[in-house]
């Protein structure tokens, strides 16, 4: 007992108290949207390559709604972590053939989107509140400026301010004069961020992409010659409170003056990351990620896993945290053959590529395909890979623990518990992971298996396994009373609100150890220094504290020690 006691001491104090590393480690999942073929409810979940989850555990997604065996539309539902029922995010009324569509939600749980009319083809961007089903309609351009009411407009960008933003039609005296970049303010009143530039008949299109917490966002506009040319899409950025466009550097334009630019993410410190499509002369040779200066324009071409014989290769990416650690797919060459398309990651302020492994047994040598398509602040990444079985799986790369190898999310199911988790599609700073998966209720034979969203929280892959009890990215004092409150305790029903932080079923003391470590994780209050006394006032504020005299100086000696 003392050396498993002796060796769990070491692993914490050298960071590395994770469940990522047992392989017999079985954490909660919580299903989403999908069915069987039934009468009633939801099946085919369709996200695309997005489901996006916020740092509480609240997920959305969207999958076709069935009532009576009619199909009723493609709709949007919620679900979190407390055990309640999945939500469908309604368009005001009852289930109908109306669509309603979820694309975002913020870190505190409210949701973005847009529901359509009784009128085909239009649709009006919408804010769900936190623990709401009903809509708040937010204006279009539009309704600003075309009498008949017709209005096509979606929110797809939240931020933690609840500013949205996303795209409407605009419209002068019923002439349709193209797409706008918007951005709403709370409330719902509507901004329309300047394009480039239009052609002679005022017609252009712009889209809001990306939008960080202050507000500046990124997207992409078209551009005219001044003859009236269309030279293609380029990179734009809308500064915080402003609407002036500020194009972006494009490294690669053809020979005519075309362009093609894509912009995915935006950091907190304002840099840009995205893809330029290459040409040698009027010849693609397929797109390369770029990455733009924080609050400049200049551009940065990053590696690629090499081109074929002529130069071509394909790179797409998924977003850049704000350390400035970027992720995305691109194809690799050896010797001019395509081995397939791979997770990659970019590091901060160089060029440097780095591929990220496959799924154990997987042998990289062969044609094989991987994707990366969400990274978080901690620098966990999340996809997909191939298996030896040559089905793919959810996959997770854990980037501050080791960086390039891949974890099976299956790894963490319990046995027999009917679910092949195949798409990781988003993940929270707190470590909460989502996406779709197959699902059979009753093994082999019988009823057949069905897709299914899901949300799974991996302690390790962001701050909840740093200590952040309350999942708020911070790990504070306030974090520390709810270890207190329930130090000694058995959590056997894998309950994620009672500071079981590495979710093994007890909460003790590789927990209150976990949490000395990073106190004062994002915190502007509380300091590693303050941890023993704050410890003390915590478990002063239990109405029958426990006596931990011994375990509160082991730990705050072992930080010491690791701190030096």
């Amino acid at each position: 007992m003392k050396t498993a006691t002796s060796l769990r001491l070491v692993l914490a104090c050298i960071g590395v108290v994770s469940i990522l590393s047992a392989a017999n480690a079985s954490l909660p999942l919580y299903p989403g949207p999908g069915g069987p073929v039934v009468a009633n409810g939801t099946r085919n979940p369709n996200s695309g390559l997005s489901q996006p989850v916020g740092n509480t555990g609240v997920s959305v997604a969207m999958a076709d709604a069935y009532l009576g065996g009619i199909f009723q539309g493609q709709h949007a539902y919620r679900w979190d972590t407390t055990g309640a029922a999945m939500v469908r995010l309604g368009g005001g009324g009852a289930l109908n053939s109306i669509d309603t569509h979820a694309y975002a939600v913020s870190k505190q749980g409210y949701v973005v989107g847009q529901v359509g009319t009784a009128v085909a083809g239009n649709f009006t961007p919408v804010i769900y509140p936190l623990n709401s089903t009903m809509p708040i309609p937010m204006q279009s351009l539009e309704q600003q400026q075309q009498a008949n009411g017709y209005t096509n407009a979606s929110a797809y960008l939240i931020n933690d301010s609840t500013t949205s933003a996303g795209m409407s039609s605009k419209y002068f005296q019923n002439t349709n004069l193209g797409t706008r970049a918007v951005r709403w303010a709370i409330g719902g009143s509507i901004t329309e961020l300047q394009p480039l530039n239009t052609n002679a008949l005022g017609y252009t299109d712009s889209y809001a992409l990306s939008m960080n917490q202050t507000g500046s966002i990124t997207g992409v506009a078209d551009r005219y010659s001044p003859t009236g040319t269309d030279q293609g899409k380029r990179g734009v950025r809308w500064a915080a409170n402003s609407t002036v466009a500020f194009e972006l550097d494009t490294p690669f334009v053809r020979n005519d003056g075309f362009a093609t630019v894509d912009t995915r993410g935006i950091n907190q410190n304002g840099a840009i990351i995205g893809t330029v499509e290459k040409w040698a002369g009027s010849v693609s040779q397929g797109d390369r990620a770029v990455r733009w200066d924080a609050f400049g324009t200049a551009a940065t071409v990053l590696d690629t896993l090499g081109a074929d014989f002529n130069g071509v290769t394909n790179v797409s990416v998924g977003g850049i945290n704000d350390a400035g650690m970027s992720i995305g797919i691109c194809q690799k060459f050896s010797n001019g053959s395509s081995l397939g398309f791979r997770a990659v990651r970019w590091a901060p302020g160089g060029t440097a590529i780095t591929e990220l492994g496959l799924l154990p047994g997987v042998n990289p040598a062969l044609s094989q395909s991987s994707s990366a398509y969400r990274i978080n602040q901690s620098g966990t990444s999340v996809g997909i890979s191939p298996t030896t079985t040559g089905f793919s799986h959810a996959t997770l790369w854990p980037g501050s623990m080791g960086g390039t190898t891949a974890v099976d999310l299956n790894s963490f199911l319990p046995a027999g518990s009917g679910w092949t988790l195949v798409w990781a599609l988003g993940i929270s700073d707190t470590g909460f992971i989502s996406g779709e998966g197959s699902y059979d209720p009753d093994g082999v034979g019988g009823q057949s298996p069905y897709q299914q969203s899901y949300t799974m929280l991996v302690p390790q892959a962001g701050t909840y396994g740093q200590g952040d009890a309350n999942f708020d990215t911070k790990v504070n004092f306030d974090d520390l009373l709810i270890l207190a409150q329930n130090y000694g305790s058995s959590n056997f029903t894998s309950n994620i609100h009672v500071g079981d932080l590495n979710l093994d079923g007890t909460i003790g003391f590789d927990d209150l150890l976990v949490l000395a470590q990073h106190y004062g994780l994002n915190s502007l209050t509380q300091t590693p220094g303050n941890f023993a006394s704050d410890w003390a006032l915590a478990q002063s504020m239990v109405p029958e504290p426990t006596v931990l005299g011994l375990v509160i100086f082991t730990a705050t000696m072992r930080v010491r020690r690791r701190t030096r």
